[in-house]
């Protein structure tokens, strides 16, 4: 898909953001700087697992699609490293 085909997509919001926030779970990062620029409805934060794995925000590369799919972003904000 080309840029302009993605550019014409409708996002849900005008100013949507996925964030994806320290997803190896090792950086001890908590949150992604990018949060405070999108209203908390217009935003989803993946994260870490935290000890938890079978949560919902746990930032897998299944979820990020799926989450990437339905929301259809205006923003996505990688707050990590390489594996």
């Amino acid at each position: 898909m080309t840029s302009a085909n993605r550019a014409a997509g409708r996002s849900l919001f005008d100013h949507a953001l996925v964030a994806v926030t320290n997803p190896q779970d090792d950086l001890g990062v908590e949150h992604n700087p990018a949060l405070p620029f999108f209203a908390e409805s217009a935003r989803i934060d993946l994260r870490g697992y935290r000890g938890l794995p079978g949560t919902a925000d746990v930032a897998t590369p299944e979820r990020l699609i799926a989450v990437t799919k339905e929301l259809h972003p205006s923003c996505i904000s990688f707050y990590g490293h390489g594996g």
